[in-house]
């Protein structure tokens, strides 16, 4: 996105939105030339701003607001892409007896982090759906321990403590414990 603040700070935004339309030659010749030089170096502008990968998606494009709003919808889609594999590797992350667990719980948290961070409201996981991944993703041996910090009712109405700290502290307190015993 720092592509955006050169649009700015060389006045082309508005080409790149498209709210500049092109003045009509046989009204405004010099508005024209005008318009026509400030997109020219707008496309400028977002051709040295690519590498050679994305050019292939603009090169059919006459404007740069069409170049834009191409080069939006490509990567729109593959955010949408990069977050579903987040959520992907999310769910099939699960460790086993001899897993180091606090790696495994910084691979998750990162992940999950990610999506967070990465997708709408529409992808956002919650502190609670977040606990009950990191519980399904530890080892049955580890279910005796962690239920009580999850609860136990259908409705989560949470009135332990245990049950309503976050993620994090949950995540601080299984590592504590891996590391109590692995202590032993």
């Amino acid at each position: 996105m720092m592509v955006k603040w050169l649009f700015i700070t060389n006045q082309v935004l508005p080409y790149i939105k498209g709210t500049i339309p092109c003045p009509n030659s046989d009204i405004d010749l010099n508005g024209m030339h005008r318009w026509i030089q400030n997109n020219t170096f707008a496309c400028s502008i977002i051709g040295i701003s690519l590498d050679s990968s994305q050019r292939k998606h603009i090169k059919c494009c006459d404007t740069s607001y069409a170049m834009w709003k191409a080069l939006k919808v490509v990567n729109e889609s593959r955010g949408h892409l990069t977050i579903i594999n987040h959520i992907r590797t999310l769910f099939c992350c699960t460790a086993e007896e001899d897993t180091d667990i606090p790696c495994h719980l910084n691979i998750i948290k990162e992940t999950w982090e990610q999506i967070n961070v990465l997708g709408s409201e529409h992808f956002q996981i919650s502190n609670l759906f977040f606990k009950i991944i990191i519980m399904s993703s530890l080892p049955p041996s580890w279910d005796l321990f962690t239920k009580s910090y999850i609860g136990n009712k259908t409705n989560f109405i949470h009135t332990d403590p245990k049950q309503e700290m976050s993620s994090q502290e949950f995540i601080r307190i299984i590592m504590s414990e891996y590391n109590h015993h692995e202590s032993c």
